[in-house]
């Protein structure tokens, strides 16, 4: 168990180091609202507490490179005083060595990383109003944001041909009970009449995640509902 223990605090102290590229903690305001390094107490202690486990980054999301020589990820950190999370991308060789962060800003998050036909990089950024779909090198240069949808971006993917991408986001098809009821402007309940009312911590929101396909190039202006007018979810939760 002490040594489990301490392959986990070593995790911990090279997610922390990962980061000498961007930002060392903080947000737009810079205060620190994702805490990454671990006190030498904690360290010296070797107990894996809750606060410990906090500081953990939380790797997901790789994807290797077309000529199978890189491999992006993401690192999710999180804040127990605002009980938020930022969301990072790096590169490392498939080979082993020296990470990169290729995205810096900790005022927003970048996530979803894909590798585009010409070895570029396509991800979301909620950087703006909404959640959309920017580009990169794959040195994480030249940020450029390629759509401009009606509608916040959940994820995508890029067809094998690099001309279509695919797109999920949330369609509100169902009523509030206040605009039910709207002589009831301050009703706060929920009106459940089918399953799936509630998923774990989160209450359905009126909305059904759908498909939508589009020409995947520099200005995806439009997107098409293959799933319009369907009251379920694709993916389900």
């Amino acid at each position: 168990m002490k040594r489990l223990i301490l392959v986990f605090v070593c995790l911990a102290m090279i997610f922390a180091s990962c980061d000498k590229n961007g930002k060392k903690g903080g947000n737009a305001e810079g205060s620190v609202a994702y805490q990454r390094d671990l006190t030498e107490e904690e360290i010296q202690n070797g107990i894996l507490t809750p606060e410990v486990l906090w500081k953990f980054g939380r790797l997901g999301d790789m994807q290797v490179s077309p000529d199978g020589k890189t491999v992006l990820y993401t690192v999710t950190y999180y804040s127990v005083e605002t009980n938020g999370s930022n969301t990072q991308i790096y590169s490392i060789p498939v080979e082993g060595g020296e990470a990169t962060r290729l995205t810096n800003d900790e005022s927003i998050s970048c996530f979803n990383p894909r590798w585009t036909k010409d070895g570029n990089i396509a991800y979301l950024s909620t950087e703006g109003d909404a959640v959309q779909v920017w580009t990169m090198t794959a040195d994480g240069k030249d940020n450029k944001k390629i759509s401009n949808l009606a509608f916040d971006v959940n994820s995508f993917k890029i067809s094998p041909a690099g001309d279509k991408i695919m797109l999920i986001a949330d369609v509100k098809m169902d009523e509030t009970p206040a605009e039910i009821y709207p002589d009831l402007p301050n009703t706060n309940c929920i009106i459940a009449t089918d399953l799936m009312y509630r998923h774990w911590n989160d209450w359905h929101d009126y909305k059904y995640s759908h498909i939508f396909v589009a020409d995947f190039n520099d200005n995806i202006t439009t997107a098409a509902d293959i799933m319009e007018g369907e009251k379920f979810d694709s993916p389900l939760s």
